[in-house]
């Protein structure tokens, strides 16, 4: 079985680029958590809370595949 070519030429810059995309997304996740709350009537907060966080489980269960 035939290696593939690295996208990046070297691990460390494999492993820099993840960790810059990573820290780039991840600031996203409180930023849309207060957007909802912020938006979504009083009475329906907790149920469209309780989407969100459903719809973000979901992603950590299939992202490995």
């Amino acid at each position: 079985m035939a290696a593939e070519p690295a996208l990046l030429g070297s691990p460390l810059l494999a492993v820099i680029a993840v960790s810059v995309a990573y820290g780039l997304v991840v600031v996203i996740f409180p930023l849309l958590d207060a957007a909802v709350i912020a938006t979504c009537p009083p009475r329906q907060t907790a149920g469209v809370i309780g989407a969100l966080f459903a719809l973000q489980a979901i992603g950590g269960i299939i992202g490995p595949w």
